[in-house]
């Protein structure tokens, strides 16, 4: 039993990506009329979970929209990725998050060869 049970596990955790066989409408909710939009059949997707009715699953995927339909199109990057804006360069040293407040260490390196505030 403990065997089977195992298995089972190790086969939910490694068949979460999966591919549409057929076009489907993307809806914010399961069972709800208004569509977001469409995903054609062959759209790489994560399965997350089961809705109660076992009729919907709750996928993610990734997608790609051009940069000028976008408000601010400035991106987060991870912890020791860099920047650089009007001849100062920035580096993400660490974060981490207590409570509400967030401590954030920083590197900032000028290179230009003017003095900067």
């Amino acid at each position: 039993m403990k065997r089977i049970l195992i298995l089972c596990m190790i086969g939910f955790c490694f068949s979460q990506d999966t591919k549409l066989i057929t076009s489907s409408s993307l809806t914010l909710k399961p069972d709800d009329k208004s569509s977001l939009g469409k995903l054609n059949a062959g759209t790489n997707v994560r399965k997350l979970k089961l809705d109660p009715s076992g009729n919907y699953v709750k996928i993610a995927f990734e997608a790609y929209v051009p940069v000028s339909v976008l408000e601010n199109a400035t991106v987060s990057l991870p912890v020791g990725s860099t920047q650089s804006a009007d001849g100062v360069k920035f580096k993400l040293i660490s974060a981490r998050q207590k409570g509400k407040q967030v401590f954030v260490k920083v590197q900032v390196t000028n290179t230009n060869s003017k003095k900067f505030n």
